[in-house]
């Protein structure tokens, strides 16, 4: 493949991804069938970011029938084995099991996030170092923890004295009453009493993956579904969330 052909390849499959996924959705509605989707979601995952899609299918399918399943990345794997769930979405799993397929959605990096009366929240950027006095509340629902505070005890902060969270509602309850600071994905929703920084000196990204079952048969949504995931322009998304 020539170097241009290899530029134009991820923007030519994207836009075949959503001609097929357009394709079944046709098929579906043509058919009268009701529309039935199982998902599976790591408990580190923002379901805000899927609305759209999800509003896209619920205008085509009048009987559409959703299912949202959480747990942790080695819960969604054994979910998935079980068939308890069409798809997947999650950070890495690892080789949980090897009829596992996964496509890379986006990647995304890590941020600082405090209560907007905590003293940092005046700064935009901070400096790694300047953490260490500070509290630390350790998702440790999230598929990328052990890396996250791997990291950040590299940088001389104690992340052994870190209170250790285990749901996304928690943190914000805590972050809200100024009961500690987090380190959370760029995607990760927050409310307006919540601020954002980037902290410089600190390297830590995850890519979260769209999950299925080799060789198992699929609904028409699933796959539908699995189609329009693959082919969403998930740069532009990426670039209106940081706006």
């Amino acid at each position: 493949m020539t170097e241009l052909g290899e530029r134009m390849h991820p923007l030519l499959k994207q836009c075949h991804d959503s001609a097929l996924g357009a394709r079944s959705l046709a098929s579906s509605i043509k058919s009268g069938e009701v529309g039935a989707l199982r998902l599976a979601l790591s408990r580190s995952i923002d379901l805000s970011q899927f609305i759209p899609h999800l509003n896209e299918l619920k205008q085509h399918f009048s009987q559409l029938e959703l299912k949202f399943v959480r747990g942790t990345g080695t819960e969604v794997a054994e979910i998935l084995k079980k068939g308890q769930a069409d798809l997947a979405i999650a950070a890495a799993m690892g080789d949980a099991w090897d009829r596992l397929d996964s496509w890379p959605l986006f990647t995304e990096n890590f941020q600082l996030v405090v209560n907007r009366r905590h003293p940092l929240a005046s700064r935009d950027t901070i400096d790694v170092g300047d953490l260490r006095a500070e509290q630390l509340l350790s998702r440790h629902y999230c598929e990328h923890s052990g890396r996250v505070n791997a990291s950040l005890r590299e940088h001389g902060l104690d992340v052994e004295r870190s209170h250790e969270i285990f749901s996304e509602r928690d943190l914000i309850e805590l972050l809200e009453a100024d009961i500690g600071i987090a380190v959370v994905p760029d995607t990760s929703t927050i409310p307006p009493t919540l601020k954002r920084a980037t902290v410089e000196g600190f390297d830590a990204r995850r890519t979260v993956h769209l999950y299925g079952v080799a060789g198992r048969e699929r609904t028409a949504v699933a796959s539908a579904v699995m189609r329009m995931l693959r082919g969403a322009d998930w740069q532009q998304f990426m670039t209106k969330g940081a706006e």
